[in-house]
């Protein structure tokens, strides 16, 4: 038996409640209540060239390859003009990943007439996809081709690549799909072909995922508020309710523990929690935090996250007919008695819980109407925290 205060519970299930821990990527206002992956952002990419300079000279730089001296910026709007020679703008190295995925956006005009083409190029250090743009088609070296007027008006452009998967979307919508081959380059690139001419909104890219348009982040994290248990507390366990029912959708959760708020920061994460219910693996301690990551490996799939909950039974510091007491120094133990107030003498176990983790027990034996100075515990008295005790007894409760 023990007389540990009554088992207790935190939960959290309002949009207030998650919105007190820290959201990455992730979206609790439109379904509130819930927690989702959010959708892909205009300030989620990479890079974003919005033609307020040439790309050469703009924040991030594009590296440029021939004469640009026919090109000019005009109301954000880039345009680009070869002349003899092709003329590329290309950023190396920014670390796409063929495994996550990646994607660039572009939203241009043709201009000129003729043969040749402006062109959108993503290589991961795996795949390469080109998309050359003529003025009367899209077309991907070594895969599709499809038919339409690049020059009546602006189209958006937008490439995704995993795997050995390419596709080009044109105004949200698929139209060519293929790779252009293999390469252990790292770059992405945009050009005109000599002679050619178009006007360029804007170019765009992102490392985190090949996510067609409309589409949610492949991942986000929402760290929670952190949670006093007014004393220290053996932790139980740690449920809740999702639903990841979508393909390729799924949570899971950790846990860290600490004798103080501040000590959260430092406190190690215990593994991941996969499946609801599980015993929190997180030492006993005053104070709790737990992360929750949402994932999909398909971009039109959301995990939906409801509710969190999380057991534990306090340590008692008072509960008659027995109780605790003793001289404090700030939040620590200098002198600590058990006092038996019932008409029966009490035989069990104390255990000690010090700030450092190091636990302490000791049997003792103490009769009706007596107390007991807790001597057994003296080295430990300095460092044991407010609160700390346990008390498990035999015998009569009184």
């Amino acid at each position: 038996s023990s007389i540990n205060a009554a088992a207790a519970t935190w939960i959290q299930t309002t949009q207030e409640d998650f919105e007190s821990g820290t959201l990455e990527s992730l979206d609790t206002t439109s379904s509130p209540g819930d927690v989702k992956l959010k959708l892909l952002e205009d300030s989620d990419w990479t890079v974003d060239y919005t033609a307020d300079a040439l790309p050469d000279a703009s924040d991030p730089v594009w590296i440029k390859t021939g004469d640009d001296s026919l090109c000019s910026i005009s109301e954000g709007i880039f345009t680009l003009k070869a002349g003899d020679e092709d003329l590329f703008y290309v950023r190396w190295n920014d670390m796409a990943s063929n495994d996550i995925g990646n994607m660039i956006e572009v939203r241009m005009k043709k201009i000129s007439p003729g043969a040749f083409y402006s062109r959108v190029a993503l290589a991961d250090g795996t795949h390469l996809l080109r998309l050359s743009i003529y003025l009367d088609r899209i077309r991907i070296p070594g895969g599709e081709t499809y038919y339409m007027d690049t020059t009546d008006s602006y189209h958006t452009y937008k490439i995704t690549m995993k795997g050995d998967q390419g596709k080009v979307y044109v105004d949200g919508e698929l139209k060519a799909s293929g790779i252009s081959g293999d390469t252990s380059s790292n770059y992405v690139e945009f050009l005109g072909e000599r002679e050619t001419e178009a006007k360029w909104d804007y170019v765009k890219y992102y490392t985190g995922g090949a996510i067609p348009p409309g589409g949610y982040v492949s991942s986000g994290i929402l760290t929670s508020s952190s949670y006093d248990a007014n004393s220290t507390a053996d932790w139980g366990t740690i449920s809740w309710t999702a639903d990841t029912s979508a393909q390729g959708t799924s949570v899971k959760f950790r846990t860290r523990t600490a004798a103080t708020q501040e000590g959260l920061d430092s406190a190690s994460w215990s593994s991941y929690y996969t499946e609801s219910g599980l015993s929190i693996t997180s030492p006993s301690n005053r104070w709790i935090q737990y992360e929750a990551i949402l994932e999909t490996t398909d971009s039109q799939n959301t995990p939906i996250l409801s509710d969190v909950t999380i057991s534990y039974t306090p340590y008692t510091t008072l509960y008659a007919p027995w109780f605790f007491t003793g001289t404090w120094q700030g939040d620590y133990a200098s002198e600590l008695w058990l006092v038996n107030t019932s008409d029966q003498t009490i035989n069990g176990t104390v255990t000690a819980l010090s700030g450092s983790g190091t636990t302490e027990s000791f049997d003792f034996s103490i009769g009706p109407e007596r107390s007991k100075v807790l001597e057994p515990l003296s080295e430990l008295l300095p460092t044991i925290q407010t609160g700390a005790l346990k008390l498990t007894y035999t015998g009569n409760p009184g």
